[in-house]
C-alpha cells in the first residue's frame, strides 16, 4: 500500500472515544492487555491520485461519524483502523469484491492481491496518543460492499502478540477523511 496515503489516513486514528452498549461492531480478545469495548464502526473510501482504498474504523465511541465530522477526539479512546484494498503492480484500489483480504505485516514489504493493513491506537485522558500497534497477520473478510459501506469479520494478531477477532457493520461516513484533526472532548 502506498505509504503516503497510509500515513495520512492514520491521522484519523486520533478520532476515537468512549460509547454506549448498542454496537455495530464487536472485538473479542485484548490488545496491549486491554479490552476494546467496541461501540461503533464507520467507513469511507480514501483517494490519492489514481489510488484508493477502503478505510474501516472500529472504535469504542458511540456516534463516531458525528464526532469525526465535528473534529472531536474523545478522551480515553481506542480504535482499530483497517485499510483494505486490491494491490497490483500499478497501485491500489478500494475493494470491489467480498471475501478474504490478507492482513500484511508492514515490515514484510508489499504484496499484490486482496490486502489489508490494520493499526490499533489509543489516546489517554488528555487525548495524547499512546504507542501504535500494527497488525502483523490475519484476515479481514468482507461480507458486504455497497454504497452504504462495508460489513465483515476479522481475525488479527498485533505486534505485541495480542490476538483479536470480531465483526463490523461500518456505514459510510464522509467525515472520515485522511486529513483529520480534532479537539479533545
Amino acid at each position: 500500500m502506498r505509504g503516503g496515503l497510509l500515513a495520512a489516513a492514520l491521522l484519523a486514528c486520533a478520532a476515537c472515544g468512549g460509547g454506549n452498549d448498542s454496537s455495530p461492531a464487536t472485538v473479542n480478545g485484548t490488545i496491549n492487555g486491554q479490552g476494546m469495548g467496541a461501540q461503533d464502526a464507520v467507513s469511507n473510501v480514501l483517494s490519492a491520485g489514481t489510488d484508493s482504498l477502503g478505510f474501516i474504523f472500529v472504535t469504542n465511541a458511540a456516534n463516531t461519524c458525528a464526532k469525526v465530522s465535528a473534529g472531536q477526539i474523545p478522551r480515553n479512546g481506542k480504535a482499530i483502523a483497517i485499510f483494505i484494498g486490491m494491490q497490483s503492480a500499478s497501485g491500489i484500489s478500494a475493494p470491489a469484491t467480498t471475501g478474504p483480504y490478507s492482513v500484511l505485516n508492514p515490515a514484510a514489504g508489499s504484496q499484490t492481491g486482496n490486502v489489508a493493513l490494520a493499526v490499533y491506537q489509543s489516546v489517554d485522558a488528555s487525548c495524547t496518543p499512546n504507542a501504535d500497534l500494527a497488525a502483523t497477520g490475519g484476515t479481514v473478510t468482507l461480507t458486504r460492499i455497497d454504497a452504504s459501506g462495508y460489513a465483515g469479520t476479522f481475525d488479527m494478531t498485533f505486534s505485541d502478540n495480542s490476538h483479536v477477532t470480531g465483526n463490523f457493520t461500518a456505514n459510510k461516513c464522509s467525515g472520515l477523511t485522511q486529513n483529520m484533526s480534532g479537539t479533545c472532548v
